[in-house]
């Protein structure tokens, strides 16, 4: 197995791993441990609130609304969509403090490549968001155009 000690005394393609960045790195994994565990139990919260909502929605007729059980399912999809960053976030954090507790460049590489997940699949998330909000804004202009020419 490689360790960082190997890479920190010798040069790798141009990048090399000193005390400083390995101290940067283990703080990067803790809180990255924090903000995975937060988003745990956020997960956790709405699953609760996503089958309350659904079972209680569903047992609730209020004359001229939709189903409102169907809003506590969007909080489980929402849930399903917030894991996989959450877990990716954890990933990262449970490699970065074991590649610098253990100078394993192994563990380094797979922190590394969660926290890159991580971030790839929120900017991905970001970028389906903001396309919504763009064809909401479009709807809405051609919306109120046909409006105006009645």
């Amino acid at each position: 197995m490689e360790t960082l000690d190997q890479y920190s005394q010798s040069p790798v393609e141009g990048m090399y791993v000193n005390e400083s960045v390995k101290k940067h790195l283990n703080t990067i994994g803790k809180w990255n441990k924090f903000l995975a565990i937060i988003g745990f139990i956020g997960i956790g919260f709405m699953v609760i609130f996503g089958i309350t909502a659904t079972f209680v929605g569903a047992s609730i007729r209020v004359p001229n609304m939709p189903q409102t059980g169907f809003f506590g399912l969007i909080y489980l999809v929402f849930a399903l969509f917030y894991y996989f960053p959450t877990k990716y976030l954890y990933n990262s954090s449970k490699y970065l403090i074991q590649a610098t507790n253990e100078n394993s460049q192994m563990s380094l590489e797979q922190g590394v490549e969660n926290l890159k997940s991580f971030f790839k699949f929120i900017g991905i998330f970001t970028i389906v968001i903001i396309s919504i909000y763009i064809l909401i804004f479009l709807f809405a202009i051609v919306g109120i155009g046909l409006l105006k020419s009645f």
